[in-house]
C-alpha cells in the first residue's frame, strides 16, 4: 500500500532536483495509483510552494500562513525547505507537467500516460 508519505517523499526529491529518487518513488507509486492521480496531487503542490516561494519574497511566514489558510509552522518548514530552490526552476516544473497533463487529456501525446509524466519530470 502506498501511503501519502510516500508521494511527499516524491514530491519532496523533484523539488530537490534528485531526478533519480523522484522517479523510483514515482514508479512505486503508480503501482497502486493511476498517473494521473499523482500529476494531480502534483500540480496542486507545486502551486502551493510556487505560492509560498513568491510571497516569502515579499511577505513574513505568518502573513503568507494568513494568506493562504494554513499552518504557520507548516509555512516556515516550506520556506526553509525551499531556500535552495529558485522560483523559476518552480515555475518550469508546473509548466513541464502542464504540457504534460494537456497532452495526455487531448490525447496528443506519443507515450503512455507513465512516460509522459516521467519525461515531464525529467525535463
Amino acid at each position: 500500500c502506498i501511503s501519502n508519505e510516500d508521494l511527499f517523499t516524491f514530491i519532496d526529491a523533484i523539488i530537490e532536483g534528485k531526478k533519480a529518487k523522484a522517479l523510483d518513488e514515482y514508479n512505486k507509486l503508480v503501482l497502486t495509483r493511476y498517473p494521473l492521480s499523482v500529476l494531480s496531487a502534483l500540480q496542486t503542490t507545486l502551486h502551493q510552494k510556487i505560492q509560498i516561494k513568491a510571497d516569502s519574497l515579499e511577505y513574513s511566514s505568518d502573513e503568507i500562513a494568513q494568506k493562504l489558510n494554513m499552518h504557520p509552522y507548516k509555512v516556515k518548514l516550506e520556506i526553509q525547505k525551499l531556500k535552495n530552490v529558485s522560483l523559476k526552476k518552480l515555475v518550469e516544473l508546473k509548466e513541464n507537467l502542464t504540457q504534460a497533463e494537456y497532452k495526455i487529456k487531448s490525447g496528443t501525446s506519443n507515450m503512455s500516460v507513465e512516460r509522459e509524466v516521467e519525461y515531464a519530470l525529467l525535463r
